[in-house]
């Protein structure tokens, strides 16, 4: 094969207006299958795994690798960044740490609101709610997330499998894309 496979992208990219003439400066259709040391009436030869794996090996397979999921950690981290969910986790942080801070007796009888219904020994209770239900909120997003794109990737493999025509041993055949 006199041909590389840089040579190939050119053509595929050559701009729709140069694309004849830069065909035609390779010798046209019949010019690039003798570079390619293929047969236009025969195609390839499926028998011949030697060749096939040669042609693998220099022009790589007809594949592009998907990007890898992301994990439900990533999904988790995405769903936190909520404006309404970092709001709701500030509010629990505060609400926590004033529920641990031990307040004068005097400071208590004026102003309820500093504990859960005057029992400084509960009062945590109202911020650990709040902080729960963010992480409860946080997960079930990501879970919903992960599972859409499972989904949405499992449809776009049935997409991707496109049969191809092609020629081998001077037949056509259907293979994968």
């Amino acid at each position: 094969m006199t041909i590389q496979a840089r040579d190939l992208v050119q053509l595929v990219e050559t701009p729709k207006e140069h694309a004849a003439d830069t065909l035609a400066q390779r010798g046209g259709i019949e010019g690039i299958a003798h570079a390619l040391n293929v047969s236009l009436e025969q195609g390839l030869d499926d028998n011949d795994t030697a060749d096939l794996e040669a042609r693998e090996v220099q022009f790589g397979k007809n594949f592009i690798e998907p990007e890898a999921p992301q994990t439900i950690l990533q999904l988790m981290w995405q769903a936190f960044q909520d404006l309404t969910i970092m709001i709701l986790t500030g509010a629990g942080v505060i609400s926590l740490v004033l529920g641990f801070i031990p307040f004068p007796e005097s400071t208590k009888k004026h102003n309820r609101m500093l504990s859960t219904g005057g029992d400084s020994s509960t009062a945590w209770i109202e911020g650990a709610s709040i902080l729960f239900a963010v992480l409860i909120v946080v997960f079930v997003t990501a879970i919903n997330d992960y599972q859409k794109e499972k989904q949405f990737r499992a449809l776009n493999a049935v997409k991707e499998d496109e049969k191809i025509k092609v020629i081998r041993n001077g037949v056509p055949a259907e293979v994968s894309k």
